[in-house]
């Protein structure tokens, strides 16, 4: 029996037991009451790709640090406080996690504005990265928020005004691309995380990343590694009664 499910058959005994006085009953009503929201605030957080500075090196400390990983309202933002720097172009290796790792340039290139996108090595966009999360996701709850951590590299709006556009299982992220515009990172990876709303969410709980480059798609782009960061049921007390509650549905 599932730890949720021991908890809500204890409730339930508890409130129909004969013989306990009603304080006793309302005190040990509470306490499994705070248990069960305990859990709500449970959080879990998977990884795609490997934190080595695309290959290049390693980063001077923990490139998530200062980062919130879970938890994030849809849009909000919250950027790592480690930024690493590197001098070297990056080659792609078929052993990265899918879409990591790996130069991109916009999928309509006429023009070429730093040394990624004269690279060799690059890939003409958009970028698709998929993620599987399910395993954040117990058999029967909700999904209250999911929030993508994202290890930006080389993006740099400022120095080309050549706008990038990022989509969520197929639909554009308005947070999302504003967010990756805003980026100055010329030679350099930095980590952040946006919160999704989980109406844009499917039912087989995978996220599709899709960056693309408008403009004339000159410049160069990479992501280091990704992160999901799932927060998920919640519990409602109604009297005697505790009730799951899907979040998506409240």
């Amino acid at each position: 029996m599932s730890e949720n499910k021991r908890l809500l058959k204890s409730f339930r005994q508890l409130v129909q037991r004969d013989g306990a006085t009603r304080s006793g009953r309302m005190s040990k009503r509470r306490q499994l009451i705070e248990r069960l929201e305990d859990r709500k605030l449970l959080a879990g957080v998977l990884t795609y790709g490997d934190e080595d500075l695309l290959g290049l090196g390693v980063y001077p400390s923990d490139p998530k640090t200062g980062a919130i990983l879970s938890g994030l309202a849809p849009g909000a933002v919250s950027d790592s406080t480690v930024r690493a720097t590197h001098s070297r172009t990056l080659v792609g290796s078929p052993t990265n996690y899918a879409g990591t790792d790996q130069i991109y340039v916009g999928s309509n290139q006429t023009a070429t504005h730093d040394t990624y996108a004269a690279s060799s090595d690059r890939r003409v966009g958009p970028q698709v990265i998929t993620m599987n999360y399910a395993s954040l996701v117990p058999q029967g709850t909700g999904i209250d928020t999911l929030t993508l951590g994202i290890a930006a590299d080389d993006f740099q709006f400022d120095q080309f005004a050549q706008p990038f556009i990022a989509r969520i299982n197929g639909t554009i992220n308005a947070a999302l691309t504003t967010k990756l515009n805003s980026l100055s990172l010329s030679g350099a990876a930095q980590f952040f995380t946006i919160g999704i709303d989980p109406r844009l969410l499917t039912a087989n709980h995978s996220l599709t990343l899709s960056i693309d480059s408008a403009g004339d798609g000159g410049d160069g782009w990479a992501v280091d590694f990704l992160t999901v960061g799932i927060t998920n049921s919640r519990y409602e007390v109604r009297d005697s009664t505790v009730k799951l509650v899907d979040s998506q549905s409240v």
